[in-house]
């Protein structure tokens, strides 16, 4: 079963897109269902989150609290129903998850209520779903075709929309396949893309990887990032190579001493460019991914049959969006001869999207088409 969150701005077309994507899928032969978004429910039912604010601060986030716990179970009672489907090609949408309450309170309120309800960050962000879409409020870059009077339980303006807008997207950043839907087409065109990047994350037909990568050629401080930004630990080895089996990846994705494991293969894809030319730079490396969950226990049996000329990858992955654009940018911890190494890299969904590197990071060169900057390469020896 796969489990995918659609989030957004007020006014953003996730109402629309719950019908559409999974319409789509079921076509395709996936069983779908689609749980519908809580906070709406609660609005609906009379309670008001502004009213209960303006009785005092504790019970605005008593409110939040309990739609935080309602949607953990509403999320498990929605894959027991879907898991009475005999197709197993599932597929669980989330109208919003539980990062969503994130974005209506402090830093402080919020982890006081994870150590009230014993969670954590990467429990709710990254182990309980497969993938998250966001969709931009049509208040970014489209004003003129905002409003209010398609939803009841819409009360933002314009300005207040952007903002929550903006708040939604930071509360999911770090999660591990996190992409933006922006407004950059006509709303039909939306629905498309928002569509090709699901069947994307599904492996529809096929789970591809298309990436580029740049490597920073100055000397660059985290602490000066611009924009909001959250930092993931990652420790990777890649296993023995045996017989014409693709290479095996295991991984630990961590935050604030809390991991999620995954054991990954990729193989390059056939039909598709493999290098990036000079004469066509906006093509990216393409390969087919197979990557699954994997229990800890898993992780470090697995770490006993690692390739014994390839060393431990250590390395902090800096996580930030700038112009709706979900980059990735890692810092080299380990082995000693990548120590210091920053390399940026953003995952796109076709080959020829055009990508819009932030200026604050310096000079920096494209090394997409240079395997020696894969991560199976630098775990043997330094690039040249």
């Amino acid at each position: 079963m796969k489990r995918i969150s659609i989030t957004g701005g007020p006014c953003a077309g996730k109402t629309t897109a719950m019908g559409y994507v999974p319409e789509k899928l079921s076509d395709q032969g996936w069983a779908t269902v689609c749980m519908p978004e809580l906070a709406t429910l609660f609005i609906k039912s009379g309670m008001s989150p502004i009213a209960i604010s303006k009785m005092s601060r504790q019970k605005y986030l008593r409110f939040e609290e309990l739609l935080l716990k309602g949607q953990i179970l509403q999320e498990r009672y929605y894959a027991k129903l879907l898991g009475l489907h005999d197709n197993k090609r599932q597929v669980l949408f989330m109208d919003r998850g539980c990062m969503d309450v994130r974005a209506y309170m402090t830093d402080e309120e919020f982890n006081l209520i994870l150590h009230r309800n014993n969670l954590n960050v990467v429990d709710l962000r990254d182990k309980r779903y497969d993938a998250v879409f966001h969709l931009s409020s049509v208040a970014d870059g489209r004003p003129e075709l905002y409003t209010r009077e398609n939803n009841k339980a819409r009360i933002e303006t314009v300005e207040q929309a952007l903002k929550s807008d903006a708040r939604t997207k930071e509360c999911w950043l770090g999660h591990p396949h996190l992409r933006v839907v922006d407004n950059s087409t006509l709303f039909e065109g939306k629905m498309k893309r928002l569509l090709k990047e699901v069947q994307r994350s599904l492996g529809v037909p096929v789970m591809l990887e298309i990436e580029r990568k740049y490597l920073l050629q100055e000397h660059f401080s985290i602490q000066n990032i611009p924009v909001p930004y959250q930092r993931i630990s990652i420790e990777q080895a890649y296993l023995k190579k045996e017989g014409e089996r693709p290479r095996q990846r295991i991984r630990c994705r961590g935050q604030n001493d809390y991991c999620v494991y995954y054991l990954t293969e990729k193989t390059p894809s056939t039909g598709l460019p493999q290098v990036v030319r000079p004469s066509s730079p906006q093509v990216g490396f393409a390969r087919e991914e197979k990557e699954k969950r994997i229990r800890g226990k898993t992780y470090y049996e697995l770490m006993k049959d690692i390739d014994p000329q390839r060393e431990l990858i250590k390395k902090e992955r800096i996580c930030f969006l700038w112009k709706n654009q979900y980059f990735e940018l890692d810092l080299f911890l380990g082995p000693k001869w990548l120590k210091g190494m920053m390399l940026l890299e953003i995952e796109l969904t076709e080959e020829n999207d055009k990508v819009e590197i932030p200026n604050w990071l310096g000079k920096i060169k494209e090394v997409t088409d240079n395997p020696r900057y894969e991560n199976s390469s630098l775990s043997k020896e330094p690039p040249q």
